[in-house]
């Protein structure tokens, strides 16, 4: 399998103000046309071709868009939708993001709402709150809104003294959807799901709605969860710039990671259904961790994370989760047996953090890691 070349993944730093330049050169993989099934299509009893395409119209920028069917028609065709989407070759879009994976997640979404603390408290934090506008590359399902995902956040020792902003995403590049209704806030994650074989450039800074300006973010981490695989090893991967000093996986980590001068590249390795995205951050399973990294801003803090997902051809619907807290440093770990372990406690089959992919993280101070009143002193 050929890697990707630090040149072909170079992405600029940027705010929402400046012009974020396309790269000259496609990831390893060209970005498809979102026309439905794939040439390996499946035939019917009478021979001609089964159509896997979703019902569709136009949007506000004239590119075709997904349409929800009408209550009687879903009810009605939700046996023969899931008999053609096989047939079809396509995992069912849920498999990868979307109602299956949602509903798959509500238990680890309730376990963690049990916790009476959150583990992650003193640590700098932007919590995704609300999903305001929901339109990535025009899509939908907010169709009519301006282009791009919005979402309200509430901020704590962060470095400012405001708590509240709006984290604005949106595409830089082409985008070719899989199945919209997955993207958006799931409980506490961002989620983007794409075609396999494409990507998408992304890129993500925070708005003050009152004073109309960017915001640079002193100190933070952004994480990525969910890096994973399709079952025919079509490999996900997020490529991001630059812009964080330290980046942390699990001890036991199911990603590859390849870094450049200017972007790094975190590849998914395990085959997977999409039934261990995650929804609370405060408690996550092991398998969870393993397909996480969460990384640390660098000294001058974020004006805007750029970023890239995209992945191998193949024919599972794609998706990652993202959000703003310092996951693998503070998350408690879910073990089968249902124990909790805290996030750096070592042995009994934890995820423990593991800083820049080398040593067990023991000491925060020394990565430049504070908790509490000590980030400010």
């Amino acid at each position: 399998m050929e890697t990707p070349k630090s040149l072909e993944d170079t992405l600029e730093l940027a705010t929402a103000e400046e012009a974020v330049k396309e790269e000259q050169r496609e990831h390893r993989t060209a970005s498809g046309n979102n026309s439905g099934c794939d040439s390996n299509s499946s035939n019917n009893n009478s021979g001609a071709p089964m159509d896997c395409s979703f019902s569709s119209g136009t949007n506000n920028v004239g590119i075709q868009v997904w349409r929800s069917p009408s209550r009687t028609v879903a009810f009605s065709s939700i046996f023969l939708f899931m008999v053609v989407a096989g047939l079809c070759g396509n995992a069912l879009p849920g498999l990868s993001g979307g109602p299956a994976a949602a509903a798959a997640s509500k238990t680890s979404a309730k376990a963690g709402r049990r916790l009476m603390a959150d583990p992650c408290a003193g640590f700098p934090s932007i919590k995704i709150e609300k999903m305001l506008v929901n339109n990535l590359g025009g899509y939908g399902p907010d169709v009519g809104k301006p282009p791009g995902m919005v979402f309200e956040v509430s901020m704590s020792n962060v470095g400012l003294t405001q708590t509240k902003a709006h984290l604005k995403v949106n595409t830089f590049t082409g985008y070719v959807p899989n199945w919209v209704p997955s993207n958006g806030l799931h409980t506490e994650w961002a989620a983007v799901n794409w075609k396999p074989g494409t990507t998408v450039g992304l890129v993500a800074n925070f708005w003050d709605p009152e004073t109309k300006k960017n915001l640079t973010i002193p100190r933070g981490y952004m994480t990525f969860s969910d890096v994973d695989a399709g079952l025919r090893d079509e490999e996900e991967f997020v490529t991001v710039s630059n812009f964080f000093s330290n980046y942390y996986v699990g001890d036991k980590t199911m990603m590859r990671t390849e870094e450049h001068i200017l972007t790094t590249t975190f590849w998914g390795t395990d085959g997977e259904l999409g039934l261990d995205n995650p929804e609370i951050n405060a408690v996550l399973t092991p398998v969870q961790k393993k397909k996480s990294v969460t990384l640390q801003f660098g000294p001058e803090g974020l004006q805007a994370a750029v970023f890239k997902l995209g992945s191998d051809k193949g024919h599972s619907a794609r998706e990652i989760r993202f959000g703003f807290e310092a996951s693998l440093l503070c998350s408690k770990t879910r073990m089968p047996n249902g124990r909790i372990l805290d996030a750096m406690e070592l042995g009994q089959g934890n995820i423990f953090p593991v800083a820049n992919g080398k040593e067990a993280v023991k000491d925060l101070k020394s990565l430049g890691v504070c908790v509490g009143a000590e980030c400010d002193s």
